[in-house]
């Protein structure tokens, strides 16, 4: 979230407010950059809980076409969900569909690249390493601080 906030301070001008217009289902179109920060777990769950509905719910169906079109998107939390082929397909589709469309993605995760592959697979890690830099952020878990 750090980085999207010194992103927008820093281009401040990039970045507009809403429009007097609406696009779908009634969120207001803003002038410039379009960014957000997704639980990948909160993202998959609302998947999981539309499927046999007909037509995705409205919740699931903001948040994923969000995560595909947005200029930036932050996928929080990747590979901290039960690992299946049904996520790997998922989250494939996902990020193949930001790596072909040039979308700037964040992806943050507590696993390595090979635990990463195996939470996973490989196709959607192997994007995802031609994507991105990797940051290794350390140090103790200031949730924890305070615990002894």
């Amino acid at each position: 979230m750090s980085i999207l906030r010194a992103i927008m301070q820093n281009h401040s001008y990039c970045f507009g407010t809403p429009a007097s217009e609406t696009a779908y289902i009634g969120e207001p179109v803003y002038a410039g950059y379009s960014c957000s920060m997704v639980s990948v777990v909160d993202l998959l769950g609302l998947l999981r809980e539309s499927f046999g509905v007909g037509q995705l719910r409205v919740p699931a169906g903001r948040f994923l076409r969000r995560a595909r079109n947005d200029d930036l998107v932050i996928l929080d939390d990747i590979g901290a969900e039960k690992p299946s082929d049904w996520v790997e397909e998922q989250l494939y589709v996902l990020i193949d569909v930001r790596y072909r469309m040039l979308r700037s993605t964040i992806f943050t995760t507590n696993c390595t690249m090979k635990q990463l592959e195996g939470q996973i697979g490989s196709r959607p890690v192997s994007r995802i390493m031609e994507m991105c830099e990797g940051v290794k952020v350390g140090g103790e878990d200031w949730r924890k601080r305070g615990i002894k």
